[in-house]
């Protein structure tokens, strides 16, 4: 319970929905990333932020409304992905400002700090979007080419094998 005191207090009192945006600074890498992304999307950084938040909250949950892992195969999973997806370079030079809206994701976020290796909410708002970046092949570091890129050569080459036939 101290936990949760102390990793709430760091985000001053926030109100999911109702308080402005924080400032969450960035490497150069990954702005260049998220602006790539928003500029072909055309949407803003809190959409994206917002898109990558329950794309995750989704796996965790087997596509429900809740904050229950859908099983221990889908908490490893998430495990994995938040201790495998570091932003790139270590400069934080760059800002966003984002904000959660809902009240039940933000306590996933909170909850997923404290059992997991992000530390605190800034470093999981930068994974959660370096995930989603690196998975939709926007962030192409040695990140992505270890985790990712097998993966898109998989699905490449099934899409061949389906259309030559």
């Amino acid at each position: 319970m101290i936990e949760a005191v102390l990793l709430f207090n760091m985000w001053n009192d926030y109100i999911p929905g109702s308080s402005r945006a924080r400032r969450v600074k960035i490497s150069p890498e990954m702005k260049e990333s998220i602006d790539k992304y928003t500029a072909d999307k055309g949407c803003s950084v809190q959409h994206l932020f917002d898109v990558a938040l329950v794309t995750l909250w989704r796996i965790w949950n087997g596509h429900t409304e809740t904050n229950e892992p859908k099983d221990t195969f889908t908490e490893k999973k998430i495990q994995r992905i938040y201790d495998d997806n570091k932003m790139p370079g270590d400069k934080l030079s760059e800002e966003i400002y984002l904000r959660f809206k809902g009240d039940v994701t933000y306590a996933w976020a909170c909850s997923i700090v404290m059992l997991y290796s992000c530390e605190g909410l800034y470093e999981f708002i930068r994974r959660t979007i370096c995930y989603f970046l690196r998975e939709r092949g926007y962030l192409r570091d040695e990140i992505y080419i270890k985790f990712f890129k097998n993966e898109d050569m998989a699905v490449k080459q099934n899409l061949e094998i389906d259309t030559i036939q």
